[in-house]
């Protein structure tokens, strides 16, 4: 006995449900480019064209990355069928390899055909991203260099920029 469709995964269930409902409260769709800053907690960007992980806005010491397969889903509420991804930020390889931090985001795209083929349009979601209203700590690592050696590895023990070694 074979399976044609594996079940989907809880978290992509969420994913759908979470997209499916916002599209069905969403009175008119306004496609827009992705900004630079896209990825802040609970954010949606409805955009045109084809995206590509390599193409999203990344950092300088990280980039995107696929997480597990994409699955095809219907949103059931909107009328529409959906090929979703999940990426996940990761560090880059061809940069530091050190202990380099990355953010850890997670970002849903979701690519949309409504049934009445109508324009083909995406959306990503970012389910976990900066949170705009919280001051983090490690938001000031930047501060380490005007600070003793003692102070700087007692607030900012995973920063090591004396360790970093660039790959060319």
């Amino acid at each position: 006995f074979f399976m044609l469709h594996s079940p989907l995964p809880p978290e992509f269930i969420k994913a759908r449900d979470y997209i499916d409902g916002v599209l069905y409260q969403t009175k008119k769709i306004t496609l827009q480019p992705i900004p630079k800053e896209f990825c802040q907690t609970n954010r949606v960007i409805m955009t045109p064209g084809t995206i590509r992980g390599k193409n999203l806005p990344a950092g300088e010491t990280w980039t995107w990355n696929q997480s597990k397969g994409k699955k095809t889903v219907v949103l059931e509420k909107c009328n529409a069928v959906a090929t979703l991804r999940k990426l996940i930020s990761r560090r880059r390889k061809q940069t530091c390899t050190c202990l380099s931090s990355h953010p850890h985001f997670k970002v849903w795209h979701f690519e949309i055909t409504p049934q009445n083929h109508t324009q083909h349009f995406n959306v990503l979601w970012c389910e976990l991203g900066k949170d705009e209203n919280t001051l983090r700590l490690e938001d000031f690592s930047f501060l380490a260099e005007f600070t003793s050696p003692e102070v700087s590895q007692e607030l900012w023990p995973a920063k090591r920029t004396h360790f970093c070694v660039h790959v060319k």
